[in-house]
């Protein structure tokens, strides 16, 4: 069988290359180097062939880890491996070995994204230093000049790619100052080399990647039609790359490289899923609560909650598992292409029913079983009827995908949450049989979360209209922290406000839609952040999120009508539902799924799952992976989701892209295998935003590491610096009590000694959040104290960064100017302009630095604050006098941005220039303003986003995609002006500033 061959290297006649994630090696016989060691890339042979230094990643696909890489050195001669490295690098790339020194690409120091310099190490790991290039991911050596590469990744992801992050090459022919070359060539460039001293490369200036060679004139060496070249690499004579799987060796001609590799692919045997909980997509109790559906890793799994016999449907892509009334269960299958409906009895699909109706986002079956409503990635909405296998559209939304629906106690009626435009959503009400429907007009923005009451008396719904505005603290302004209010609706014209009193429950069900805006009734409830309401016995049940709470927590409340009182059911629930009799509630909570009353509180009498603790046992659960299986289906339904999603459709060939990556399929055998195929297959479509992150490799192992929060001298293990940060941030080498300070060294932790063997990240592995013992020497004094470590220390790095700038910008400036940096346009952009606008908006100038700001959504809102123009002023008698509006920018501004600004970053970029706020400096930006929303997860949990958003601007259109924006002035930071220390960047905003300000005054 076929393997999907990566990341090749040559030497002579040696070769390297990675498949199934490990490292082998070709002298005229073929052998595996590792195996599990983790996730190999990038292998490089030393200049005598007789090393290979290569990276390894592990913690690969974890939620809330970074990828930890690090460099390792196989001794060809020894038959052994060692580790050279513990930074913990996210990206950690090796080069090659130059001066008998290897040379690697990392962002582990870097403060901001994206961001990658040049090091280089003895083979050893010792002298380990940073060279003084600054943004830089290659290096090489011709025999009169040094050539650096910025941004030459794989062009093959991102195909036709013309943005400002295109690949640059620089060249130096003293050491020391350099010059861009091919600075106008219409492509990408990736994989630089110097070959017999001419530099090559992979580039798709004419449509696809092929290798290059500059030699006096710009040569073509392949003339590859179908797939991109990729991953290139050389040494110093011949030329080897990857493409479609097969590697090539170009040595005057292309030839393919033929190699029988050995032994079946051990990692596409069964396994075990070993975290059950984390991989719980859905959980869904019977009546009673006496069963529960749980849909896990693709498989349905029906079992007693509390005792019996675990029934497994063995798919590979069940999703969205509910019960009917007759103890059956409905879901939607993903195969080939297409989503149908299936119903399972005891395990076994009895009926699978092809809707082709696109991607099917959720199911609703009716109290009788007799309908299923199903919404879709269309904005849909169907009604099937089971029995005749009829499929019937009824609605469709103008803005999201329909998403919370509840269907009549009596099966004739459903109410759901319709988009109306982005700034309303309505409830409609919609009689089954006869198609009648109504709105109940209720006059505020969001209306959401419909369900009935199950006597047939009242709809119950939540709306963001507890518009009570309350004084932010920190912010001048008023939000509405708690915008959630619960409401009812009585189904009869004759029903009574059950607040007053009690209203009886109805021998029939039926509604009177004449009239039904009229007769909404607010509960008695604050306003709060409420969501997932049920109707229940007497009353309701909601999730409750206080501002107290993390994120993604929050508490379940119960609601009597009778009673007027309102009480805590669970006091912490991540997620949660009820019962189709709505008499229990099943929530989880970090790893434990539980059944509780939906009426009363029960306590957790003990921790041990059962029937008195309401804990169901997920022990009893066995998930089985067919990894094969997996792959196909996986990247069938990545396709899918792309041709579904994707903005736009005329004169795309799904077809053929599917046909040309689906035939590589068979050769992939790990995660991160299938990672790379369905990123180039995205790849076709030319566009931005078109990522595949996340999922579970199982072979890259876990691995974490504690900082201290400084950067250390790898020769000599002296704290060279330590981040200081801001008061809320920094290193915990400053907390209160220990005497460590810049230029001590570390003599040992936890008692081991510190050295070339035993560096500081060696000792700190696994260490993240724990308290280390350090001892130091300062000037022959020996010092110990106890510390305890962070798991990242990026945000102090980040902070150091923005500090000195601010710095810089206050002392050349006499105090004049005020700088704000944005890292992304998300939460932490957010917070980060307004802790930085807020103490520099009452200077007289502003410089806005968006450089490397990774985008996000909050441009808008940013935007708007540095639009206000000052149109008077407030003077108090005594106090200094206050601009109106307040905290307006007092003069004029300048923005920075750089190639490495995209996205959201992109469009405030624009944007800038678009409303006159002042002049926009820099490099062209990123080009990706396609923007994303991925709903659905693949069957590992992993993501795939598909460009869905596309942005249009009124003076160039969608021209800002896959181009970027032009600053009004281009300035560049070559790589001398890192080694002077100097930003030429912010030194001309810095003067453009002070001759506005100049003109100002």
């Amino acid at each position: 069988m076929a393997h999907y061959l990566m990341y090749p290297d040559i030497n002579g006649e040696k070769i390297a290359f990675v498949t199934e994630d490990d490292l082998w090696y070709f002298d005229g016989s073929l052998k595996r180097i590792t195996e599990g060691l983790g996730v190999v890339r990038y292998p490089k042979f030393s200049c005598n062939g007789m090393y290979i230094a290569f990276s390894v990643f592990r913690s690969m696909g974890r939620e809330n880890l970074k990828p930890q890489g690090d460099v390792y050195i196989y001794s060809i001669e020894k038959n052994s491996i060692k580790r050279v490295t513990y930074l913990g690098s996210r990206d950690i790339r090796v080069i090659g070995w130059y001066g008998g020194k290897v040379y690697f690409a990392s962002s582990h120091s870097s403060p901001l994204n994206y961001y990658q310099e040049i090091y280089r190490m003895n083979p050893d790991g010792s002298s380990l230093e940073k060279l003084p290039y600054g943004n830089a991911s290659y290096i090489g050596f011709g025999k009169d000049f040094i050539l650096l590469g910025r941004n030459t990744g794989d062009p093959a992801r991102w195909k036709r790619y013309r943005g400002g992050t295109v690949g640059q090459l620089w060249v130096s022919r003293d050491g020391k100052n350099f010059s861009r070359i091919l600075e106008d060539l219409k492509g990408n460039i990736g994989s630089p080399m110097v070959v017999e001293d001419k530099i090559c490369f992979i580039s798709d200036h004419e449509g696809i990647g092929r290798i290059y060679c500059l030699d006096g004139e710009l040569k073509r060496l392949t003339d590859n039609s179908e797939y991109y070249a990729r991953n290139a690499s050389t040494d110093g004579k011949r030329i080897i790359f990857q493409m479609a799987g097969d590697l090539y060796v170009l040595d005057g001609k292309m030839k393919k490289v033929d190699l029988e590799i050995y032994g079946t692919k051990r990692t596409l045997h069964e396994r075990y899923v070993e975290r059950v909980p984390e991989m719980i997509e859905s959980f869904y109790p019977g009546e009673n609560g006496e069963k529960i559906l749980l849909t896990i890793r693709g498989k349905f799994f029906s079992m007693g909650s509390f005792e019996g016999p675990v029934m497994i449907t063995p798919d590979i892509r069940l999703m969205n598992g509910k019960y009917l009334k007759d103890g059956r269960y409905a879901g939607v299958m993903d195969s080939d292409g297409k989503e149908s409906l299936v119903i399972v009895k005891d395990g076994r699909i009895e009926e699978k029913i092809d809707l082709n109706i696109g991607l099917i986002y959720n199911i609703w079956p009716s109290p009788d079983g007799k309908r299923i409503a199903l919404s879709n990635g269309r904005l849909e909405l169907y009604i099937l009827d089971v029995e005749k296998k009829s499929l019937q559209k009824v609605d469709e939304s103008r803005t999201e995908p329909i998403d919370e629906l509840d269907f009549s106690p009596d099966g004739r009626w459903i109410a759901y949450s319709v988009g109306i435009n982005y700034s309303r959503s309505k409830i409609r009400i919609r009689n089954l049989d006869t198609n009648e429907s109504a709105d109940i007009e209720s006059t505020y923005r969001i209306d959401y979360s419909p369900s009935f009451d199950p006597s047939g008396r009242f709809l119950y719904f939540i709306s963001l209209s507890g518009y009570r505005a309350m004084e932010d603290l920190e912010l001048p302004a008023l939000s509405f922290p708690n915008p959630s209010k619960i409401y009812l609706v009585t189904l009869r014209k004759s029903m009574k406000d059950p607040f007053i009193e009690k209203v009886e429950e109805e021998k029939e069900f039926s509604i009177d839609l004449d009239g039904i805006s009229e007769r909404v009734i607010p509960f008695p409830i604050r306003e709060g952040r409420y969501s997932s309401l049920y109707g229940v016995k007497d009353g309701i049940v909601y999730l409750s999120r206080p501002l107290t709470m993390d994120e993604n927590e929050g508490e379940i409340h119960h609601y009597s009508i009778e009673k007027r009182k309102d009480e805590v059911l669970v006091e912490k629930c991540n997620r949660y539902t009820v019962s189709p009799d709505r008499s229990k509630i099943a929530y989880m909570y970090r790893d434990t799924l539980r059944i509780v009353d939906s009426l009363q509180k029960q306590e957790m009498k003990s921790p041990e799952p059962g029937r008195e603790s309401g804990i169901v046992d997920l022990g009893r659960i066995k998930v089985s992976v067919h990894p094969r299986e997996e792959f196909n289906q996986m990247f069938h339904e990545s396709w899918l989701m792309m041709r579904e999603n994707y903005w736009r459709d005329e004169n795309i060939p799904w077809e053929s892209i599917f046909n040309k990556y689906q035939r590589l399929l068979e050769r992939v055998s790990t995660r991160s295998e299938l990672s790379d195929l369905i990123w180039e297959m995205q790849g076709e479509l030319g566009t931005s935003h078109s990522y595949e992150m996340l999922g579970d490799y199982f072979n890259s192992p876990l691995e974490t590491r504690g900082y201290l929060g400084a950067e250390i001298d790898f020769s000599n293990f002296q704290i060279k610096r330590i981040y200081r940060g801001r008061l809320e941030e920094r290193s915990p080498l400053l907390s209160p009590g220990i005497d460590v300070r810049e230029g001590d060294r570390i003599l040992s932790i936890n008692g081991i000694e510190v050295n070339a063997r035993n560096p500081p990240g060696k000792i700190l592995t696994n260490m993240q959040g724990d308290v280390i013992s350090i001892r130091i020497l300062r000037e022959g004094r020996e010092m110990e104290y106890n510390v305890k470590t962070i798991g990242d220390e990026s945000s102090l790095i980040y902070r150091e960064w923005v500090e000195r700038n601010k710095r810089i910008v206050h002392e050349k400036t006499n105090g004049r100017v005020g700088y704000v940096h944005i890292p992304d346009m998300m939460h932490f952009g957010f917070t980060e302009f307004h802790k930085n606008y807020l103490e520099e908006v009452n200077r007289e100038a502003l410089i806005i630095d968006v450089r490397y700001n990774r985008g996000g959504f909050v441009s808008w809102m940013l935007l708007e604050k540095l639009n206000r123009k000052i149109i008077g002023y407030d003077y108090p008698r005594h106090a200094i006098r206050q601009e109106y509006p307040p905290f307006s920018p007092k003069g004029p501004m300048v923005c920075i941005t750089n190639e490495l600004s995209g996205s959201d970053g992109d469009i405030f970029s624009h944007s800038f220039k678009l409303m006159n706020l002042g002049t926009l400096i820099g490099k062209r930006t990123w080009g990706g303003v396609i923007g994303i929303n991925p709903r659905r997860r693949l069957v590992d949990g992993s993501i795939v986003t598909q460009p869905e958003y596309a942005f249009w601007f009124r003076d160039v259109g969608f021209g800002v995609e896959n181009r970027g924006t032009d600053p009004e002035i281009e300035v560049d930071i070559a790589p001398q002006d890192f080694a002077e220390g100097r930003d030429p960047q912010l030194e001309k905003a810095i003067s453009i500033i002070m001759e506005k300000l100049k003109e100002k005054n």
